[in-house]
């Protein structure tokens, strides 16, 4: 991440110097000062942008997932060509999910991700999903191969997203695999239980497709279905006055 700091060698320096080869691991004050420097520097970056929702351009969300957890950022296309992120972020796991098999685990934290930046991602079409574990797009596919029940409610929630996914090697994808190794702050347990989320996800995904099935194509019951609506519209309005 030191390409969105500014002065990087500088505010570093003295954690550099402190994991040179046969230098003795001894910490002082200004290493705890480097560190927090660079924390507060990557958050407050000016690098980091707000999505642009009026335009076109590729939105990407860089995903990875190892033994401690899962590490993502969001970006997107700028108009000089470049890629800037807008947000990121790392999620650790428990005991128990540090256990799950790698293809599980890689599995999860795409979940895990696509709930986090739901808000981010709503009404997006132009969404590229960046993995380094190409089994992933496989296991989406082919849900049948493997049947258990909580894998196939995760499948079902990330297909409720619009994008597409693309493999990128492990050494192009440094930073999310930066964040997925981040150590478990003490306090601070992984988020709460994600069942509630899906089941709620998947019954107004399955609401919305009804509605739309059920919805009139007819342009003249169109205009009455409208007209309808203003005319309850007006109504509530006079009652209310």
């Amino acid at each position: 991440m030191h390409i969105w700091i500014k002065n990087y060698s500088a505010i570093a320096r003295p954690l550099v110097n402190l994991t040179r080869k046969d230098t003795p691991f001894a910490w002082h004050p200004k290493h705890e000062q480097a560190m927090q420097s660079l924390k507060s520097t990557i958050i407050q970056s000016s690098a980091l942008i707000s999505i642009d929702y009026t335009t076109d351009h590729t939105i990407y969300l860089s995903v990875n997932s190892s033994m401690r957890g899962v590490g993502w950022i969001l970006a997107q296309d700028c108009p000089d060509g470049r890629r800037r992120p807008s947000c990121f972020s790392s999620i650790s796991w428990n005991e128990c999910k540090s256990c799950y098999s790698q293809a599980k685990v890689e599995l999860y934290g795409l979940f895990h991700a696509l709930r986090a930046t739901h808000l981010h991602l709503i009404s997006i079409r132009n969404l590229i999903i960046e993995v380094n574990a190409s089994y992933i797009k496989g296991m989406l596919s082919n849900p049948n191969i493997q049947l258990n029940a909580t894998i196939n409610c995760w499948i079902a929630a990330i297909q409720l997203f619009d994008f597409k996914l693309v493999h990128v090697p492990a050494d192009k994808h440094k930073g999310p695999n930066g964040l997925s190794r981040c150590k478990p702050v003490s306090g601070k347990d992984e988020d709460d239980d994600p069942d509630n989320w899906i089941d709620s996800a998947l019954s107004l995904g399955t609401w919305v497709v009804s509605w739309l099935d059920s919805f009139p194509t007819n342009s003249l019951c169109t205009d009455a279905l409208v007209l309808a609506l203003e005319s309850s519209t007006d109504d509530n309005s006079a009652q209310l006055s």
